[in-house]
């Protein structure tokens, strides 16, 4: 808002009656808070000084009773002390009261009001108990053992994330890996060297150069054209539960990336490694029980579709699709680990 006394354009007056707007509907919205937390009774009261306010709580409730078509409501005198006044009054039948037989035109109508349903006086089943939640995405996370009442470290997490220089670098490029892909392809390269200029001013341009090819390598990938086409998600939270051997599991994590491409459904996780296992089968325990999990977690919601599981190193750009059984083996692996 522009300070008092500042001279105005129709910018200024575009974003003081948004914020005029706004104030006006959060006031409304407050009466409305407070008319539906009241158990018994709602008494609203005002004052009035040399003007009265026509938007007042206290106004608008006296217009609505005073036009009310049913008839519920007529100006009545309250008392308090040695002070009278006159307002409005509504109030609710109480359940379960027959109402009176009343004429309608020629016809007589009998109005009842009948109980509650015998389902809402029945106390509600025990909840079931389920576990901490498996976190496939974090660092840290336990399995809570239902029966014994232990907490065993999940063999998922027993690597723990050490000092890295580079985690910002990753973080910025997760970022561009799910913003840019919305953009128009020749907007891109602009629009990531602006983010990179205020977000890490103090590197060099051949980092932000570097780091900006590797995210469009990844972007632009023959292999990738389905993951990143129009209709993909970015970032998709996921949770569920989750059967490992005989015990049920709470499951929580966020999956990088998700498309739905015909019958196939691909879930993609990005990893910024240096180090890049040289096929499928070398890629560590950790990486395929979490996109085994995701897989395990998502079957029902696709039942008639293929699940393919890939990981994305970004420093390639590499992509390893995990075969079926393989991640059916991280899941049993999961439970003896």
């Amino acid at each position: 808002m522009a300070p008092p006394g500042a001279a105005s354009n129709a910018l200024v007056d575009a974003d003081t009656d948004r914020l005029k707007t706004a104030a006006e509907e959060e006031y409304r919205r407050l009466l409305y808070v407070g008319m539906t937390r009241a158990a018994d009774r709602l008494i609203v009261c005002g004052y009035q000084g040399k003007r009265a306010n026509p938007e007042s709580w206290h106004a608008m409730v006296t217009t609505s009773l005073s036009v009310d078509e049913r008839g519920r409501s007529a100006p009545m005198t309250f008392s308090a002390g040695d002070q009278e006044w006159t307002g409005y009054r509504w109030q609710v039948s109480t359940p379960g009261r027959d109402l009176q037989t009343h004429e309608q035109g020629k016809e007589t109508v009998e109005v009842q009001q009948g109980g509650l349903p015998p389902a809402l006086l029945q106390p509600l089943p025990p909840q079931k108990h389920l576990p901490r939640p498996l976190s496939p995405s974090g660092a840290g996370a336990v399995i809570d053992e239902e029966d014994s009442g232990s907490i065993v470290g999940s063999a998922l997490f027993s690597q723990k994330p050490g000092a890295d220089t580079s985690l910002l670098r990753g973080a910025i490029l997760h970022r561009f890996l799910q913003v840019l892909p919305s953009i128009a392809p020749d907007e891109r390269h602009a629009a990531a060297e602006r983010y990179l200029l205020r977000s890490v001013p103090r590197w060099s341009a051949l980092q932000r150069q570097a780091l900006t090819e590797s995210v469009l390598k990844v972007i632009e990938h023959p292999e990738l054209a389905a993951l990143f086409s129009e209709g993909s998600r970015a970032e998709v939270s996921v949770m569920g539960t989750l059967k490992l051997g005989t015990k049920d599991f709470a499951v929580s994590g966020r999956i990088d990336r998700l498309a739905v491409s015909g019958n196939t459904v691909i879930i993609a996780d990005f990893k910024t490694n240096r180090e890049i296992p040289a096929s499928a089968e070398a890629v560590p325990f950790v990486y395929r029980a979490q996109l085994a999990i995701y897989c395990a977690l998502l079957q029902p919601l696709y039942p008639d579709h293929l699940i393919q599981c890939a990981l994305i190193y970004t420093g390639g750009p590499t992509v390893l699709t995990l075969p079926e059984a393989m991640l059916d083996r991280s899941l049993v692996d999961l439970t003896t680990k």
